[in-house]
This record gives C-alpha cells, sequence and structure tokens, in this order.
C-alpha cells in the first residue's frame, strides 16, 4: 500500500531526501532511485510523491529518476498504468489524493507528473545486473523470502550499485 509503515517514509522525507537533494545539488546531478521488488508500485509512487513534496516545499527541482522493478510483468504492467482502487483512501491523506490523483470510476489515477518521474520494468533481481549509480535504493519484503545466500548476493549488488553516501 502507498506509505505503508508510515515510520520509514516519514525518515526517508525529513533525513534522507534532504542529504540527497543537497548533495545532487553540490554534483550538478541528477537523482536516481531504486525501487527493487515494487508489485503495483505504490512504494515507487509513494516515493515520488515525498521528493515532489521536497521539491515544492524548498522551491528546487532536481531531475528524479525511479526505476521500478519486479520479476512479475503483470505487476510491472498494472503499476505502470498508476490505477489503484478507491481502497487507497485508507492509506494515502486526503490532501495527497486531491494533490497528486485524479479520481476517476472506481478509483484513481496517480497524475501525469508523478508517472512521469517512474520507469517501470521487468527485472530479475538474482539474475539480471543491477542498476548503477544509485542514490536510494529501496527493498521492502523481498530479502525475508530468500535464502541467507541470496540475501549475501543481493547486498553485494545494492552495494555495488550505490554511489558513494548512497542509502539502502
Amino acid at each position: 500500500s502507498f506509505f505503508r509503515d508510515g515510520a520509514p517514509f516519514d525518515y526517508i522525507g525529513n533525513q534522507i531526501i534532504p542529504r540527497i537533494v543537497e548533495k545532487a545539488k553540490e554534483q550538478d546531478e541528477g537523482i536516481r532511485i531504486w525501487s527493487v521488488g515494487c508489485s503495483n508500485g505504490s512504494e515507487a509512487y509513494s516515493m515520488a510523491i515525498l521528493f515532489s513534496e521536497y521539491f515544492e516545499a524548498n522551491k528546487i527541482y532536481k531531475p528524479t529518476k525511479i526505476f521500478a522493478t519486479d520479476i512479475d510483468h503483470r505487476a510491472i504492467e498494472e503499476g505502470s498504468k498508476g490505477f489503484f482502487r478507491d481502497t487507497i483512501e485508507e492509506s494515502v491523506s486526503r490532501k495527497r489524493l486531491h494533490k497528486y490523483f485524479h479520481k476517476v470510476e472506481n478509483g484513481y489515477q496517480v497524475q501525469k507528473n508523478i508517472r512521469d518521474m517512474i520507469v517501470f520494468a521487468r527485472h530479475d533481481v538474482i539474475k539480471d545486473p543491477p542498476f548503477n549509480n544509485i542514490d536510494l535504493i529501496s527493498c521492502r519484503n523481498l530479502l525475508i523470502y530468500l535464502d541467507s545466500t541470496l540475501q549475501d548476493k543481493l547486498l553485494s549488488f545494492f552495494h555495488f550499485s550505490l554511489n558513494r553516501d548512497g542509502y539502502l
């Protein structure tokens, strides 16, 4: 769901995003985020909303790309549409619903400016090469499904993927 387990998203919004944006300003670079095992994309969209809110509040903008990947091609297809049932009203505030979504029949459509921040792609994190030059990797609830050997392999991939001073 969107903003699942609010505390990590609060921390990312209040602590991590300001650091990433400041570094991007200093180095005159864009921002790259990888949402691993993104499922329907709600986590990637949550990240996009957090960055958008930060940019607006601080009157700054840095080009931001969120790579939302999953092994399940159906999840990628669904996530890329940016359509969510009315049940998101339980996890998305009224303010955010009004600002970042359009009400449509049976649900909500994520606004285009938020959808444009995200690139959905099928990706087998175990077999496919990892992304690189990443500022923030979000990998929630994937590692618990893997044995310790695969967890170690993924953590090594993530280490390779992250920029110096990147966040996991």
